[in-house]
């Protein structure tokens, strides 16, 4: 076709595999001049963010924790003053960004009063 690669540039993709041709320019099945150059938008896979670990963190801990990494807070269960308890992602795990990670809280230690009548 006599047609050369031009410049390519990467992007992340949560649908197409890691090194796969997204699109091009001009786009396929247009025309282009001979010995013309074709740039390429090649896939860099899903883009994957470390899960961090929030076990015995506040929810307000926890929430702000999730969404500095790029991650989204889904469901809250049990106590919302406790403290998390358990994650739907384990921790240190990569995970699609803006993956929703649900939250299992504790209670709150109780209070103890002084003893005695």
């Amino acid at each position: 076709i006599g047609l050369e690669v031009g410049e390519v540039i990467e992007s992340f993709s949560s649908t197409v595999p890691e090194g796969q041709v997204l699109s091009t320019d001009p786009e396929a099945g247009s025309s282009a001049p001979a010995g013309g150059a074709v740039a390429l938008t090649v896939s860099k896979g899903q883009d994957l963010v470390v899960m961090p670990d929030v076990i015995g963190k506040s929810l307000a801990q926890a929430t702000d924790a999730l969404r500095k990494a790029g991650l989204q807070v889904g469901s809250v269960i049990g106590v919302q003053t406790g403290t998390v308890f358990s994650t739907s992602v384990s921790a240190g795990a990569k995970t699609p960004r803006g993956t929703t990670v649900s939250l299992t809280m504790s209670a709150p230690p109780a209070a103890t009063g002084p003893s005695g009548a």
